[in-house]
């Protein structure tokens, strides 16, 4: 489980690295969180398993028109500075309680300030600058990058996309919605196991197996909505 979660923040996020300072805040699991003050985003590097992922989830950037309002209502407020920089906050509610909600700072694309919450409102994680903001802005690949791509796999506007094939069998998929996104992990496995849920490093995590089937779902939806999405994904599978 843990080479899975390693592969998940190493193929489903990036990171980006300037000389600010900024803050993360992780939970760690349903009771505890670990916030971590950089005085140099260089100061993540550190080897360390929690600067490790606080490296890996943070995302600098952010295309809020590749957001569907189909599955979120998006709420505007203008008008403040941080560093004398124009501010743009974004409250995106979803519609229905199958996703994450945020609240994201922008100066441009660039992500000031995020915050991300499940559905019973608890925050996952956190990060943003505590005091100066960058003069940055992404290239035409940056974004290309962070938006949706085209492809066959498609549930409840998340589109998937074939990430590899590890070398004990298990097929990585990651879908992403624009704003919020998930690991699906697929591996034959002949042996009795447990239905595991937990929440881990900022993320829910789902591990079932059906017919002989382990799938391990890992991001930022609802446990419920993991649920369905499997049965979504195996009924999926039997029709081809």
């Amino acid at each position: 489980m843990k080479n899975l979660l390693t592969i998940f923040f190493l193929l489903s996020l990036f990171a980006f690295a300037h000389a600010e300072t900024f803050f993360v805040k992780i939970a760690l699991n349903e009771n505890s969180y670990i916030t971590l003050n950089f005085n140099s985003l260089d100061d993540i590097n550190i080897d360390t398993r929690v600067k490790f992922i606080a490296r890996m989830i943070r995302e600098p950037f952010i295309d809020i028109s590749a957001i569907s309002k189909d599955y979120y209502n998006i709420k505007v407020k203008e008008g403040f500075k941080q560093d004398n920089k124009i501010i743009t906050q974004y409250e995106l509610i979803p519609i229905k309680k199958d996703r994450f909600s945020q609240i994201i700072n922008t100066s441009g694309n660039l992500i000031v300030r995020r915050e991300v919450y499940d559905t019973n409102h608890k925050l996952m994680y956190s990060y943003g600058y505590t005091e100066k903001i960058p003069d940055i802005q992404p290239t035409k690949k940056d974004l290309k990058e962070t938006n949706l791509e085209k492809d066959t796999l498609v549930y409840k506007g998340f589109q998937g996309k074939l990430i590899k094939k590890l070398e004990d069998g298990t097929i990585h998929y990651i879908f992403n919605d624009g704003l919020n996104k998930f690991s699906l992990f697929i591996r034959k496995n002949l042996n009795d196991v447990q239905t595991t849920k937990s929440l881990i490093y900022g993320n829910y995590l789902l591990s079932k197996k059906i017919d002989n089937i382990q799938y391990t779902v890992i991001g930022t939806i609802p446990f419920e909505e993991m649920e369905k999405f499997l049965s979504y994904i195996v009924a999926t599978d039997k029709k081809q």
